[in-house]
């Protein structure tokens, strides 16, 4: 390739390379900045954390112990299930700590953590608790005297 060559390809490249770069540095319309204060007002995918659902469930887990994780972001159909599982009384005094959602159902006993999901029914959601998750030991009211 002769210095010639070498020099025009160079130029070539170089050109394109920086009319690309300059084009992506500019508002072309395609891209737009997002501001901090679009960032603030933005709501997550799902129900926003002030949905009527979720505070609605926040309270119901709240007074049975338990702490919802991520369920903020859940659909306002999920919220209501969960709202109905956790209010039946049968659920209560569980050993809960956290409340998840996800692909199927589990408890795992060494973080006192129940994950709901692949169930729509909230009577069989009920049910796998029952069966799955152990109720907190009753201490019977001699043992808090001094």
């Amino acid at each position: 390739m002769s210095s010639k060559n070498y020099h025009r390809i160079t130029t070539l490249f170089l050109s394109v390379l920086f009319g690309f770069l300059f084009s992506c540095a500019t508002n072309s319309g395609v891209l737009t900045q997002v501001s901090s204060q679009d960032e603030q007002n933005q709501t997550p995918a799902g129900e926003s954390a002030d949905s009527p659902a979720y505070l609605t469930l926040k309270q119901v887990l709240e007074k049975a112990g338990y702490q919802g994780v991520g369920l903020k972001y859940e659909s306002a159909q999920t919220l209501t299930l969960l709202a109905k599982v956790f209010s039946d009384p049968r659920t209560e005094n569980r050993l809960i700590q956290l409340v998840y959602t996800g692909a199927a159902m589990l408890y795992d006993s060494q973080y006192k953590s129940l994950t709901v999901g692949g169930l729509k029914d909230p009577n069989a959601i009920v049910s796998y608790i029952l069966k799955n998750v152990p109720a907190k030991p009753v201490t019977p009211p001699s043992a808090n005297k001094p």
